[in-house]
């Protein structure tokens, strides 16, 4: 086995040899992020990326004699829009070029929470009246720094005053439930129970 410090966030890398039978040009996927291009040496393990950026970077090959690549280079991003029940128009309520998604209204507040990677990791942002748009927390204070782990689904309250969300750790295999205030403080563990799924929670009416 080789490179066995290499985290498998998303499955095996895609890969291809290099001419000297020792390095490898992997298209590695980060927990949170684009795929980008690393050269690794399988002797002593060591790696450093060649690619950086938004743009997804994978599946390389290099020449035989190992002075050209080909890979493959995509983009994708994901908008949150406003339909018109009535009239089933469609306006852009958060659209940029960075991936935003899971929105979720507050019942009684004109509170939405959703998650957006542009800041690099997931994190989840509260948007508000006029507009306004501010991170529930940031990615460090979320994910405790840790690699291979993501929010997903967050549900305000009815009041808007606390967001529930699912806390996801890739590495690990576990996931839970975590809820935070909107006026700050750290977020607070629900469950506590490994083998239970942290799936998305909701709130009930009152």
């Amino acid at each position: 086995k080789i490179l066995t410090t290499l985290a498998a966030f998303n499955g095996t890398p895609s890969f291809s040899w290099m001419p000297d039978n020792r390095h490898l040009l992997l298209g590695v996927q980060p927990p949170e992020g684009a795929t980008q291009l690393w050269m690794a040496d399988t002797r002593s393990e060591e790696r450093y990326p060649i690619t950086s950026g938004t743009e997804s970077r994978g599946f390389p090959v290099v020449s035989p004699d190992g002075s050209k690549l080909l890979f493959a280079s995509g983009s994708a991003s994901a908008d949150i829009v406003s339909v018109d029940l009535a009239t089933g128009e469609v306006h852009p309520l958060i659209a940029t070029d960075r991936y935003e998604a899971m929105p979720a209204w507050a019942a009684k507040e004109p509170v939405m929470a959703y998650t957006s990677d542009r800041n690099g990791p997931n994190e989840i942002w509260l948007h508000g009246p006029g507009n306004s748009e501010r991170p529930l927390f940031t990615s460090r204070d979320s994910l405790g720094a840790a690699s291979g782990a993501r929010v997903m689904g967050p549900a305000p309250s009815p009041d808007g005053s606390r967001v529930i969300y699912a806390f996801a750790n890739n590495e690990i295999g576990s996931d839970s439930l975590w809820i935070a205030e909107v006026s700050g403080g750290a977020p607070i563990r629900l469950t506590d129970d490994s083998s239970a799924g942290g799936e998305p929670g909701a709130w009930s009416p009152d």
